[in-house]
């Protein structure tokens, strides 16, 4: 199998029944890498060539789902291929070994969950005592082991499970890395993504 986004945007490469993510900036980013563009586009061209390709592979998929739901499908073999993040991906590959993840060669999206406090927070000192327990790195690396994803906490990776922390759907190597953007806040530029997840889940 070819790791690219052309398994799902070209016709002549689609595996079998397949699901879309439901999430606008993951799916337009996808459309967006396929052409050789930045997940961050802001060029009108790029993305109504992205909302065009979205709307042809939209006919011809089983429909849009949450990750969850598309690791679920494809365990119990309703669809033979999804997007989905990798590690609700990584929990389900556990009871179906045959199932693979792989990060289109093209690129794909790359994230970092985060807390804040908001500035008038009522209870501040309470807000930064539950951010000073997540940092602990023992807590850091219970949220991993049971999350299976990534954590960021450098103190805390000694404590994470061996297997996750050699496993490159978790921590991928720096050759995917280099393949992984960050989705940007782009302000009043986000409209344009707006009108096209419009236009696509409408359509």
């Amino acid at each position: 199998i070819e790791e690219s986004w052309s398994l799902l945007f070209d016709p002549r490469q689609q595996p079998g029944p397949f699901l879309l993510l439901d999430s606008y900036r993951e799916m337009i980013g996808a459309a967006l890498a396929y052409r050789g563009h930045s997940l961050n586009s802001t060029d009108v061209r790029d993305l109504k060539a992205s909302r065009d390709l979205l709307l042809a592979v939209k006919r011809r998929a089983l429909g849009f789902e949450g990750s969850v739901g598309c690791v679920e499908r494809v365990a119990a073999g309703q669809a033979v291929a999804a997007i989905a993040y990798n590690g609700d991906a990584v929990k389900r590959m556990a009871d179906a070994p045959d199932t693979r993840f792989f990060v289109p060669r093209e690129g794909s999206e790359i994230w970092v969950d985060n807390l804040a406090i908001p500035t008038r927070a009522p209870h501040r000192d309470l807000a930064l005592q539950f951010l000073n327990y997540i940092l602990l790195p023992k807590v850091g690396a219970r949220q991993s082991n049971f999350s299976r994803y990534a954590t960021p906490n450098a103190a805390a990776k000694p404590l994470v499970n061996p297997a996750d922390l050699n496993n490159p759907v978790i921590y991928p190597p720096p050759e995917i890395m280099r393949r992984l953007q960050f989705t940007e806040e782009l302000g009043v530029q986000s409209r344009l993504y707006d009108e096209v997840w419009t236009v696509v889940k409408s359509r």
